[in-house]
C-alpha cells in the first residue's frame, strides 16, 4: 500500500499584489491540502498564485498536520 504524504497547510497573512478596490474577492487566509510532506514557501506562493491569477507579496505558512507511517 501507498504512503500518504499529503498535509495541510494553514496560509494566514497573504499580502497580494493587488490595488485595495481589487483585494476584495482574494482571501487573507485559506487552507490547503499538500500532497507532498515536502514543500517550500516558493511552491506554495506559486501555486496559490496561479490558481487566483494574482501575485503574492507575502503569506505565512504553518503546518496543521501529516501522515504518518505507523509501521
Amino acid at each position: 500500500m501507498k504512503k500518504d504524504n499529503s498535509i495541510l497547510l494553514d496560509i494566514t497573512n497573504i499580502s497580494w499584489d493587488q490595488s485595495k478596490k481589487d483585494k476584495e474577492d482574494l482571501p487573507e487566509k485559506l487552507q490547503l491540502k499538500w500532497n507532498d510532506s515536502k514543500w517550500t514557501q516558493d511552491q506554495i506562493s506559486n501555486c496559490i498564485s496561479e490558481y487566483y491569477n494574482v501575485k503574492i507579496d507575502s503569506l505565512s505558512i504553518r503546518q496543521l498536520k501529516g501522515e504518518t507511517d505507523s509501521g
